[in-house]
């Protein structure tokens, strides 16, 4: 009795009806192959192509979430520039579908590292875009799932580089949820960590698989604003650029860098090259692009091309952020051109936008102050200046302001105004010990409306007094900013502040 229950046991365990089954090497191989070859294909905006290697992937095996990922993703990204509510059914379809094929992957062939990774990436994606919609519960709960995932799979395989970026990013963004959201992170259980977010980015970029595109352009978007490099954050945007020179959305993005380092010139023609194309599959670059644009014209002093391109932009875009500065610098251009009335209809529509935005802020208080009185001859030398720095004309800028500063009976806050032009167009050409004492003027200064100013001449001079060797004076500075409060660009300056503070070796 024992040997024949002994060997029926053998049999049962040696049956291959019922020993697991796994996905064979070859296959994973292939599904991996043209993985890859699908996602380079969407990078480049090959929609067609990148299709058509996912459906010859899941032949292979339908069940492999990847290729289904890929599908997602594009769609993913395509909603988050349209905010089509078309596309986000489309992707919550198409999510469902890959989450169904990757757990039914793992029951049919057991765990998996890279079915791991996909389901976290995918429920990553999700929660986005749950929180873009303001679904928060659904976000922190599918922010839980993806986490876990991407950490189950590094459990699997610590050499799975691609799962890196997955948990980096939640290290970073949840370090910069607000207060009143800090009740999601709790949900989530998730401990915010930049430096160790920045430190996973990087080793997904450098030696990830599936996501190293993806974390580069990640980290060419967070480095300057975690380190103050906008030279390191460009030069990931090149070699992408390079690399995927098709891609619209590289192109834009590396035009936006051009912007910030004052090359209004070639941004304007890189940007006028993407609004001369066909429409593409992912719509919705096209719309910030004419924003972007109509900026470039509004800085080299085309307004009429400025207010042409404002105009599409608020006629094409469904969210409120930037509207407030579009329509204040639409108005503006209508008045330089003599229309009073219109340019009123705008600047009431600027001060009527959300003011989130440091510009839009800023923008509406603009907008609110000439809804009041028209243009003077001061406004628009002061807006001359302005553009000539931010096209990176230096020289013409410092005379144009330094002629603000001499006009006579100008109001405290254009003295301000022109003061504080001064000093960055100093700082900008890196002339730190000239900038100075333009910034250190400004404490004493009276200030009507213009409060920013204030914190910001303090940050500027604590900067100038770093690069000069002064810690101490730099300290000093730089904790004054946290005595100011409700101010536009307040957040975004705290934020630099605190990271100055802490590149100097000082607490906050």
């Amino acid at each position: 009795m024992t040997v024949r229950l002994a060997i029926l046991l053998c049999a049962l365990t040696l049956s291959p009806t019922l020993q697991a089954r796994t996905l064979p090497y070859t296959s994973q191989e292939e599904i991996k192959s043209l993985s890859i070859r699908g996602w380079n294909s969407a990078y480049n905006f090959d929609i067609t192509g990148a299709h058509a290697a996912f459906d010859e992937a899941s032949r292979i095996e339908p069940l492999h979430p990847r290729p289904h990922l890929g599908k997602a993703m594009i769609v993913f990204w395509r909603y988050l520039l349209n905010r089509s509510e078309k596309d986000k059914e489309a992707f919550f379809a198409i999510a469902e579908k890959t989450i169904e094929a990757g757990e039914k992957c793992e029951e049919t062939y057991g765990e998996d590292a890279d079915v791991k990774l996909s389901l976290g990436t995918i429920y990553g994606y999700r929660a986005f875009v749950n929180g873009r919609s303001k679904n928060y519960i659904s976000a922190a709960w599918d922010g839980k799932k993806s986490y876990d995932y991407f950490c189950d799979a590094l459990e699997l395989d610590p050499k799975l580089y691609d799962a890196y970026l997955g948990v980096g990013l939640f290290h970073y963004f949840i370090t910069f949820i607000p207060k009143p959201m800090q009740w999601v992170v709790g949900l989530m259980g998730i401990t915010g960590d930049t430096e160790l977010g920045m430190k996973e980015m990087r080793i997904a970029s450098q030696r990830g698989v599936f996501c190293k595109t993806e974390a580069r352009y990640y980290l060419s978007q967070f480095l300057p604003w975690h380190e103050g490099e906008f030279d390191s954050g460009e030069g990931l945007l090149k070699g992408l650029h390079e690399e995927y020179p098709s891609n619209t959305l590289i192109s834009f993005t590396l035009a936006v860098w051009e912007m910030k380092r004052a090359d209004m010139q070639t941004a304007k023609e890189r940007l006028h090259t993407i609004l001369r194309q066909p429409e593409a599959d992912l719509v919705g670059i096209k719309t910030f692009a004419s924003y972007k644009y109509a900026e470039c014209l509004f800085r080299l002093n085309d307004f009429e091309g400025a207010r042409t391109g404002y105009q599409r932009f608020l006629a094409d875009y469904k969210d409120q952020v930037y509207t407030a500065t579009a329509s204040y610098r639409a108005g503006y251009a209508f008045e330089r051109s003599g229309k009073r009335d219109s340019a009123m209809t705008y600047y009431r529509k600027a001060v009527e936008r959300e003011r989130r935005f440091g510009d839009d802020a800023y923008s509406a208080r603009r907008a609110k102050r000439l809804l009041a009185s028209p243009l003077t001859g001061t406004d628009t030398l002061l807006t001359a200046a302005q553009n000539k720095q931010r096209s990176g004309a230096h020289d013409e800028a410092i005379r144009l302001f330094t002629q603000i500063q001499n006009t006579p009976s100008v109001s405290n806050d254009d003295m301000a105004l022109a003061t504080f032009g001064v000093g960055e167009t100093m700082f900008d050409r890196k002339s730190y010990a000239e900038a100075l004492p333009h910034f250190r003027k400004l404490s004493d200064s009276p200030i009507e409306t213009e409060i920013w100013l204030k914190p910001w001449s303090h940050y500027y001079a604590g900067v100038c007094l770093a690069k000069g060797g002064d810690s101490e004076g730099a300290a000093a500075e730089l904790r004054q900013v946290f005595n100011y409060d409700e101010y536009d660009f307040k957040n975004w300056l705290e934020f630099r502040s605190r990271r100055e503070l802490t590149k100097l070796g000082h607490k906050p």
